[in-house]
């Protein structure tokens, strides 16, 4: 991701289920800075929806620019995206930057340039486990898309030349 060392997932004996611990800065803070940048498969994103995340609102020209999932009674997990995503054409809307990740009171009245009041050390443990393994899972489909990129910018081109493959 960006280089800092995010604590690795154990697995829960009873569940088999890995279990993600939030690094000590991200239980006093309200974002997850970690998993900001990332640029996501719209597809791993509406994954998400199936994992209990909610869409967002379509704003002008029909675009969601977040995704969000409520963590408890009046807190919102909310991820911002951009350029988001075109509800009327979902397969050309693209990849998707994680814009901001941070816990909210409503997903659709946040701030991205203001300072959040929730900590997510306030969360309960298997709580705040499942949201990182969600986001964890779009790092993962993100660091998948640009190995993909990156493996068909290798491949030789075909050409066709004068009707015969080159």
């Amino acid at each position: 991701m960006d280089g800092r060392a995010a604590p690795q997932p154990r697995k829960a004996p009873q569940l088999e289920h890995p279990v993600h611990d939030l690094t000590e800065d991200e239980r006093d803070a309200g974002r997850l800075t970690r998993f900001e940048g990332l640029e996501v498969p719209v597809d791993a994103l509406l994954g998400l929806v199936r994992r209990g995340w909610e869409r967002g609102a379509p704003m002008e020209a029909g675009i969601e620019h977040w995704i969000s999932r409520r963590v408890t009674d009046g807190l919102h997990l909310v991820v911002s995206l951009d350029p988001g995503m075109n509800i009327g054409m979902l397969d050309t809307s693209g990849a998707q930057t994680l814009v901001d990740v941070r816990l909210a009171e409503h997903p659709y009245s946040h701030r991205s340039d203001q300072p959040t009041t929730s900590r997510f050390g306030d969360l309960p443990p298997i709580v705040a486990s499942e949201l990182l393994d969600d986001l964890t899972h779009l790092a993962s489909a993100a660091e998948e898309s640009r190995g993909e990129l990156k493996h068909a910018a290798m491949r030789p081109r075909r050409v066709r030349w004068a009707g015969r493959r080159v």
